[in-house]
């Protein structure tokens, strides 16, 4: 029988002062935000499937946060195998002090060969003693170590590979055990509503004038009569640019 395995990553993590650190086994809370995209994965799901699928996670708090929150009720299994790689030197450091580079490891990590060897462990032993589709929310890192592998992909580049926060990778599993990736990186929600696009201007400080004029531009799309009043505006415009045109050719006006 043809199954599917959800790896989830946890919702974004409510880290201390805003400040973003590079964190493995540091056990930290899901943010408001991350509790939305706990609810989020929780909403998908359901509407996605049409029975209750057994629900893993990592013990640290952000995965099983996100893991009771997507439940919505139904029973949560904590699985010690889901945990993140440790980060050894490189622990709740803030990630504006790192200075690494895509295929870089800190040398008294978790080395990622061994966070694979442990993630597809668990996994099998989570397969075996299960019927149907299953979810487990786990964490970037870890989920890379696998992903990489299947997709035959480098390992020591993995943290190229998409895991946004409250994100999915949906994986085909045969009756055989053979997985195979179907989708990567899925966010539940397809398009960021109002409260997405304000955390992206915050993140990365837009300016007042540029929000107004997205604001502006979604009002425009979002609204068929002001689209409408925008088309007709062009479209007088351009006949007003085609006549001078005209007259020009014809050797009249200005």
């Amino acid at each position: 029988m043809m199954r599917d395995l959800y790896l989830v990553r946890h919702g974004q993590v409510d880290f201390p002062n805003n400040i973003r650190r590079c964190i493995g086994w540091t056990d930290l809370p899901l943010s408001p935000k991350g509790k939305r995209q706990g609810q989020e994965l929780g909403k998908y799901f359901r509407l996605a499937t049409a029975k209750q699928i057994p629900v893993f996670t990592s013990p640290l708090k952000r995965a099983s946060e996100t893991a009771e929150l997507l439940a919505d009720g139904n029973p949560v299994l904590v699985e010690e195998g889901l945990k993140e790689l440790n980060m050894g030197e490189w622990e709740n450091i803030p990630m504006s002090q790192l200075k690494k580079s895509l295929e870089s490891w800190p040398e008294s990590g978790e080395q990622k060969n061994d966070g694979l060897i442990r993630i597809r462990n668990t996994l099998e032993r989570i397969l075996a003693k299960t019927e149907g589709d299953i979810i487990c929310v786990a964490h970037a890192g870890l989920n890379s170590c696998l992903l990489a592998e299947l997709l035959g992909t480098s390992l020591a580049a993995s943290r190229a590979l998409p895991q946004p926060y409250g994100g999915f990778n949906r994986i085909r599993v045969d009756e055989e055990g053979h997985m195979e990736v179907k989708e990567l990186g899925v966010m539940p929600k397809r398009a960021p509503d109002v409260g997405d696009c304000v955390d992206i201007w915050e993140h990365y400080r837009t300016p007042k004038q540029v929000r107004r004029h997205c604001q502006a531009v979604c009002r425009q799309a979002t609204d068929p009569q002001a689209a409408l009043a925008a088309h007709e505006k062009r479209w007088k415009q351009a006949k007003e640019i085609e006549e001078i045109i005209l007259c020009r050719l014809m050797g009249g006006g200005t």
